[in-house]
């Protein structure tokens, strides 16, 4: 596991399309920091200032962070099934006149999802 926490300073930092995967970065102060499309998959999160990070595409799953803090950047909290296949899904949601897409080797409980985010219309469908 990277170690990047103890109160790491990346204020502002450009981490765009980043592997921080496990990464350590609890109580990093991420204020400002451009996180787009970074693979924050089991990245430690707790603690960290997340103020103005600038998430969109960031892959921020399998992870600890409180969710409101996802969302409140615009994310989408995903919920994942008990028994999860490793098929490929396609994962497809609207909000306003936004639309995101993305492919995941992941089953989504879609319904822990939806209500998990109720701004957004959220489908997903098996790839073949």
């Amino acid at each position: 596991m990277q170690k990047i926490g103890g109160k790491a300073n990346l204020i502002s930092a450009h981490l765009e399309r980043a592997d921080l995967s496990s990464a350590n970065l609890e109580r990093a102060n991420l204020i400002s920091a451009h996180l787009e499309e970074a693979d924050l998959r089991e990245a430690h999160l707790e603690g960290s200032d997340l103020s103005s990070t600038h998430l969109k595409g960031a892959i921020v799953y399998y992870n600890n962070t409180r969710s409101e803090e996802i969302k409140a950047q615009g994310g989408i909290v995903l919920y994942l099934k008990e028994n999860p296949d490793c098929r490929l899904h396609k994962l497809k949601a609207k909000r306003n006149k936004k639309a995101f897409e993305c492919e995941l080797y992941d089953s989504i409980d879609l319904i822990k999802t939806q209500q998990a985010n109720p701004d957004w219309e959220i489908s997903i469908e098996e790839i073949e």
